[in-house]
């Protein structure tokens, strides 16, 4: 008798670890209105604190998407800013620092205001959400559907506005101020696509990927055909190849990483915040590299070579450019990352962090 006991024991167990093992890994309707609802973002890694915190500096951050919401959490765990929320029509309100795609920075230097480059830390990218079975194949078939994306303060808008305009397309857009509205849209078919200009992995896509059947549209295609290449380039000269990984999304069974494009994410400064304080936020930062990456999944391409690489259409701002220089990221001529370029090797890599991270600590 107690060996059936034992056994009816174990069954029990067993179903009820797998249960919960389906529930986590499969996230039911609730799981994807309790997001909308999400509270602000917990760390899982205590951060060191900053040197300073005598000065209150201003950070503008689109706080639109989750993944920037973390990003800010873990910036104002580390330094003692005061958060703005800003996007593309009040991106120019009083701001001692912003973090904002690149995409702003021709739209910056069009309006004269004058931002410096600080850092790089992570990447948005073109992220066009259709159904499994659907027929869009090229750019022009974006004009037999109707496309959802946030609203014309975001940087999506400011995308695809260009986009539409540089390929003379008459696109038919729904703007939304959520992604609960995004998602009513989609289920009530009033929409057939989702644009997003957003960082990945994104908590959205990962529970939307097990709401419905979905795909990414592949804009490798588009980049392949040399006039399309040209003149994306033209309207989107910081627009660069990136590596999304997609190992959570459900459409993805077979791959780690999936070919996309998008912009890095960048920290710039105005001419009023110190070099001193630019500097010590940089020195902070890199003392802080690896419990930031462990806290930011969108930062999974972080590295000191990344964080240093100044956009052409920006100037460093003086106290990035000593900080950079002091531990030997740019040379002493220009602003070029001369020590980490696309041909250094992994072992190289590693050596040359390895001393920045030496040099880090008797600055």
């Amino acid at each position: 008798m107690y060996k059936y006991l034992l056994i009816i024991i174990i069954v029990l167990l067993l179903l009820t670890t797998t249960t919960t093992y389906l529930f986590q890994s499969h996230p039911d309707k609730q799981s994807l209105t309790e997001f909308f609802m999400s509270e602000q973002p917990k760390l899982n890694v205590l951060l060191t604190k900053s040197y300073y915190n005598q000065k209150r500096i201003t950070l503008g951050v689109d706080l639109t998407d989750i993944n920037e919401r973390k990003a800010t959490n873990m910036l104002t765990n580390i330094f003692p800013f005061k958060v703005k929320n800003v996007g593309f029509e009040n991106l120019l309100d009083d701001n001692d620092i912003l973090l904002v795609p690149q995409i702003y920075n021709t739209y910056l230097n069009a309006k004269q205001k004058t931002y410096y480059y600080v850092a790089s830390l992570y990447a948005v990218c073109l992220t066009m959400i259709l159904p499994i079975n659907s027929k869009v194949k090229s750019y022009r078939d974006f004009e037999d559907i109707t496309i959802g994306t946030l609203n014309v303060n975001h940087a999506s808008d400011a995308f695809i506005s260009v986009f539409s305009y540089a390929l003379n397309l008459n696109l038919k857009i729904k703007y939304c101020s959520s992604y609960q509205e995004l998602y009513n849209l989609w289920k009530n078919k009033e929409i057939n696509a989702i644009f997003m200009l957003v960082s990945h992995p994104n908590e959205f896509v990962k529970l939307f990927s097990y709401q419905e059947e979905i795909r990414f549209f592949d804009w490798e295609t588009l980049f392949k055909d040399i006039n399309l290449n040209r003149i994306l380039s033209f309207h989107f000269p910081n627009l660069k190849q990136i590596q999304i990984p997609i190992k959570t999304y459900r459409f993805f069974k077979t791959s780690q990483y999936f070919k996309g494009y998008g912009f890095h994410v960048n920290l710039i400064a105005n001419a009023n915040v110190a070099d001193e304080y630019v500097y010590d936020l940089l020195k902070t930062i890199y003392i802080n590299y690896n419990k930031i990456k462990n806290n930011l999944e969108s930062a999974y391409l972080l590295s000191p070579s990344w964080m240093s690489f100044c956009p052409p259409n920006i100037s460093y701002h003086n106290g990035a450019r000593e900080f950079y220089k002091d531990v030997n990221l740019i040379s002493e001529e220009s602003n070029d990352c001369y020590l980490l370029n696309d041909q250094c090797t992994k072992k190289t890599r590693k050596t040359i962090y390895n001393i920045i991270e030496k040099r880090i600590g008797i600055i």
